[in-house]
């Protein structure tokens, strides 16, 4: 069964979500909130036009956050007189900070690269590249957790709750 969401605009979509509004302040510069959310506003206008259906996923960004954000890191922990990398679960603001964060550098680095367009055309794609698992943002929580991975040996060493 298909449920069919009403037909909104991207503006009306982000007004309602609390993970935009923290992207917005993620976003904003020198205290500039209005700016950032347009400039949101403008990236999912820029995804519904490359028929990135706001009907089919009301929640573009949610999923795109959930694809980027890393469920561990890794922590220092002194052992021996030499710090060791330690596997650690990372809490939930933290993930959604850290793929805020990629998914932004990767716009950024599109940006640096041809700057005659506008950075709401390279956080859209950006944010599609994310979609298709291929962005920045996907290459390093991968890398992370490649890392994470390896130093799982270490984990015992883990002295701290949570």
């Amino acid at each position: 069964m298909m449920i069919d969401f009403p037909q909104k605009s991207p503006s009306s979509l982000a007004e309602q979500d609390v993970l935009f509004q923290r992207f917005v302040n993620f976003l904003m510069k020198d205290g500039k909130k209005s700016r950032a959310h347009r400039l949101m506003v403008d990236t999912l206008e820029i995804l519904v036009q490359n028929r990135i259906s706001l009907k089919k996923s009301p929640n573009i960004l949610q999923e795109v956050i959930e694809k980027l954000q890393p469920s561990f890191h890794l922590r220092g922990v002194r052992k021996r007189g030499r710090v060791q990398e330690v596997p650690a679960i990372l809490r939930i603001h933290r993930k959604q900070a850290l793929a805020f964060r990629w998914l932004l550098e990767g716009a950024n680095a599109k940006k640096k690269r041809s700057p005659k367009q506008a950075f709401s055309y390279h956080l859209a794609k950006e944010i599609m590249e994310a979609l298709g698992n291929e962005s920045l943002g996907v290459r390093k929580r991968q890398a992370l957790h490649r890392k994470v991975e390896q130093n799982r040996g270490s984990a015992r060493m883990r002295w701290w709750r949570k």
